[in-house]
Formats: C-alpha cells, sequence, structure tokens
C-alpha cells in the first residue's frame, strides 16, 4: 500500500500493518449507526464530502486524499481532533517531500461544521430521525443498529440482568420498531393474529416446511420471495427476540416472530398472512379434515 517515494523522515510511515489505529478509524464505531471514526469526524465534524484515502501515518496525526479529489490532501491531527487542508501539495510524492520537514507545510486550519456537529450530536444521542439527513454529509443513508450490534457484549449483560416484565417490555419495545420499519411484518402479524383465533391453532403447532409448499401450490410463491426479503432486512430485532426467548420470556408474539430467526427456511410473512385464507378455502370446500399437516 506504501507509494514508491523512497523512505520516510520524521517518524511518517506507510507501514499499514503496524498502524494500531487503522482499524479503530476505518471500520465500524461502537455508536450508534455504527459510523466510521474518519466519516464522524471528516464528512460530519468538519463537512467535508467524500471518501478518503490515508496517505502515511505518524504517532500523533495522519495524511490522507480523498478518493474522488486526488489532488487535496488534509493533515488529521488526534488531539482536539484538528483537521487542516495542506495548501501546497497537490500530488502525494510533493506531500512526502514536505513531510521531510513539516514546517515546509502551508496549513489552513478548518473550522468544525455547526450543522455537521448538530448531526453528530444527534447521533451520540441515538435519535433515529437524523437518519434521512446524513446523507448530505455521507452520501449515502446509513442503517438504524440496536444496541446488540454496537456493543453486544453490554446488551447480553443487560439481558441477564432483566427482570420477567422487563423482558415484556423490551419485546414490545422491539415489536414496534419492527412495524414502524416495515408496514408488512405489521400485516402479516395481524392476519396471523386472526388466523390463530379463527383456527384455535397455537403457533407452536405449526409446522413451517408444510406451510411454505402448500403457499407454493397456491401460487403464492412470488409474494413469498418479496416477503423474505422484508424479514432479512429486520434480522437483528428478530436475533434480539430470540435472545429475550432464549432468557425465558414465555409471549406469544416473542414465539411467532423467534420462529422466523431459528431457521432461515423459515414460515415467512407471507405463510402467515395467507394461512387464514388457506384455511377459510377449505372450510368453503367442506374439506376441514387439515390435510395442511397443521
Amino acid at each position: 500500500m506504501a507509494p514508491a517515494y523512497g523512505s520516510y523522515s520524521d517518524g511518517w510511515s506507510a507501514d499499514w500493518e503496524h498502524w494500531d489505529m487503522l482499524l479503530s478509524i476505518y471500520w465500524t464505531s461502537p455508536q450508534y449507526l455504527m459510523l466510521p471514526q474518519i466519516e464522524m469526524v471528516v464528512n460530519l465534524l468538519f463537512g467535508i464530502p467524500g471518501e478518503t484515502r490515508p496517505i502515511v501515518y505518524r504517532e500523533d496525526c495522519f495524511v490522507f486524499t480523498m478518493v474522488d479529489r486526488p489532488s487535496e490532501f488534509y493533515l488529521l491531527q488526534w488531539e482536539g481532533p484538528n483537521l487542516s487542508k495542506i495548501r501546497n501539495a497537490a500530488t502525494e510524492s510533493s506531500v512526502v517531500e514536505l513531510l521531510s520537514d513539516t514546517d515546509d507545510l502551508d496549513l489552513e486550519v478548518l473550522e468544525v461544521s455547526e450543522e455537521g456537529a448538530v448531526a453528530l450530536q444527534r447521533i451520540m444521542d441515538r435519535d433515529s430521525t437524523v437518519i434521512p439527513e446524513l446523507e448530505k454529509f455521507l452520501g449515502y443513508v446509513p442503517q438504524h443498529t440496536e444496541l446488540s450490534e454496537e456493543r453486544p457484549d453490554i446488551y447480553q449483560e443487560e439481558l441477564e440482568k432483566m427482570t420477567e416484565d422487563e423482558r415484556i417490555a423490551e419485546t414490545q419495545r422491539l415489536m414496534q420498531a419492527l412495524e414502524e420499519r416495515s408496514p408488512e411484518f405489521k400485516a402479516a402479524s395481524e392476519a396471523w393474529d386472526k388466523g390463530m383465533e379463527e383456527t384455535n391453532i397455537s403457533p407452536d403447532q405449526v409446522d413451517p416446511e408444510v406451510l411454505e409448499r402448500h403457499l407454493e401450490d397456491l401460487g403464492l410463491k412470488g409474494q413469498l420471495g418479496e416477503l423474505e426479503k422484508m424479514v432479512d432486512n429486520v434480522t437483528e430485532e428478530l436475533d434480539q427476540l430470540e435472545a429475550l426467548q432464549l432468557k425465558g420470556l414465555e409471549n406469544r408474539s416473542l414465539i411467532l416472530i423467534s420462529r422466523f430467526s431459528w431457521t432461515k427456511k423459515m414460515t415467512t410473512m407471507c405463510g402467515l398472512a395467507y394461512r387464514s385464507k388457506m384455511i377459510r378455502s377449505r372450510k368453503r370446500a367442506g374439506s376441514m379434515d387439515l390435510e395442511l399437516g397443521l
């Protein structure tokens, strides 16, 4: 990865395997949304758009350029953090030459972006309403994250300490989050409840594979695929619900949802939504002998 510009002076290096800050700066962070620290500092705090590429580093700072603007170079110092633009360098080789004596660097100290700083604070406050506003800073819309993704060790500790009532409250919170993020989930969940009321069959009596085969026989394979994609988008919440169940929580809604997470070839939302339809069709045909295997 190091450019072939000869040796570096004054403690500078491009030996990335030995830079202990590389992962902590460029890998996902343990904060809400799990944005890399480099994005939080450069794109948000200082409001500079674009993806960064590191050039060289030193113990107290590093130099980077922008992927889509390779003639721009910046010096980021950990303390502060402070970010400066190197005004008298237009190529990587000229940057390396200037670093032989940092006094030769013509630095423009950049001011913090007030708007970006506010957005960053909202992330720290776990304000999910900031998510759509981040596209103008990052160039993409980040995905909502949960504590179990950011700090799985802490989340598991919290589960251990929860009382039964607290687990039920956490289940309800996750169910609400699922419904807010996926209207299809809410509709399918309501259809399932209605079907259970009509047939008096409990969730643990459902055979997912048999139900899925009959859904395909009824020509519902397309809807099945669409809703499987929807389930993939809320996998994290499903995993959290399953974790709650494993801690001993007995809750009908939780049993329903956790069935989805303990097998990838599960009864999908489409299966749940159309289950009552199949039962009613059998009733009209006068053949309620439960050939479905339910």
